[in-house]
């Protein structure tokens, strides 16, 4: 979805400054499309971010922990973290479902629209520390507990190819190790 959205921006975008400087006849809806494709992109990779963990942390302290006291420290903060969802959810849909709206002047489409992706965005991030929670939660009481650390595949596959006996040969496969070992 964030990915169709990046499109959509870039598009009309495009097709705006194209109408503007070579037909001399810019689209007036071409702002508002990317501004709403751009905030439901905004609250969108947050959710994506917060489904795999990776939101900005601070663990310079919880690292000096053993692995239960991480996992308590991590309950608390995904209770605070669910909370302010809630609060997020509850005040955002009042907010759409209360507020005065104007339409947006090139698209009509209500500007209700773009305050949705807040509650949506929560909706989706609360499902998340949920999952979080019930992992921290089980770490405190069995003891083991380590935040999930997502490495994304093709990074991981970029460091391996630094690695000195990859370097040595230029050869390796899928997992890194080079392809002449077996002759080894």
């Amino acid at each position: 979805m964030p990915a169709l959205l990046m499109a959509v921006i870039v598009v009309a975008l495009t097709a705006d400054v194209v109408g503007r400087y070579v037909f001399s006849h810019p689209l007036q809806s071409a702002s508002e499309v990317s501004l709403i494709a751009f905030i439901w992109l905004i609250y969108l990779a947050v959710t994506a971010v917060s489904r795999k963990g990776q939101h900005i942390a601070i663990d310079v302290l919880t690292q000096l922990f053993s692995q239960r006291w991480q996992a308590i420290v991590e309950v608390f903060v995904q209770v605070i973290a669910m909370l302010v969802m809630v609060y997020l959810i509850v005040n955002g849909l009042d907010y759409f479902l209360n507020g005065n709206f104007v339409p947006l002047t090139g698209t009509g489409l209500s500007k209700k629209y773009l305050e949705l992706a807040i509650p949506v965005s929560a909706a989706f991030m609360i499902v998340y520390a949920a999952r979080d929670l019930v992992r921290a939660v089980i770490g405190a009481i069995t003891g083991r507990f380590e935040r999930p650390q997502v490495v994304d595949e093709e990074i991981e596959r970029i460091d391996d190819s630094y690695r000195p006996d990859v370097l040595r040969t230029g050869n390796f496969n899928a997992s890194g190790l080079d392809n002449t070992d077996h002759l080894k």
